[in-house]
């Protein structure tokens, strides 16, 4: 995915950025783990922005029906997503464990957000498959090059 470089694109990756960080900001707030206890809301917010950008991938993929500008692609995958998903808290938090709570929510965190990310791809390409036969010019969203 190519966006280019405008000021479009870099006021979309602020944008995202600033909406996500303070929505994973909110999140972590709202559901802290107790002293020593896993952080699963670190991990659900992990899990969701995953999830997401796997969507967002699999809507900005050449061929589909409906394709998002690439601006706002960039915007919700660098921007929204990569501050919803900030892995430097995750790092923090893992550290923070003992060796065998450490070991095991990294793995549960690595299968749970490769996982979110697979879903999110693939439900995607689902809704936004490219009609039957390729596209003949009728695409829903004209902007579609097919």
């Amino acid at each position: 995915m190519n966006a280019g470089v405008s000021p479009g694109v870099y006021a979309a990756v602020a944008a995202g950025g600033a909406f996500g960080g303070m929505l994973r900001v909110l999140v972590l707030a709202a559901w802290a783990p107790a002293p020593g206890g896993l952080p699963l809301a670190l991990l659900g917010v992990n899990a969701a922005g995953s999830c997401l950008i796997g969507l967002v991938l699999a809507f900005s993929e050449p061929g589909r029906i409906r394709r998002l500008p690439p601006g706002l692609s960039v915007g919700l995958m660098a921007g929204f997503c990569g501050a919803l998903t900030t892995f430097s808290t995750f790092s923090v938090e893992l550290l923070s464990l003992e060796a065998t709570g450490g070991v095991l929510y990294l793995a549960v965190s690595l299968v749970c957000w490769l996982g979110a990310a697979a879903i999110g791809l693939v439900v995607g390409r689902r809704i936004n498959r490219p009609p039957e036969g390729g596209c003949k010019g009728n695409c829903m969203n004209r902007r579609t090059r097919c």
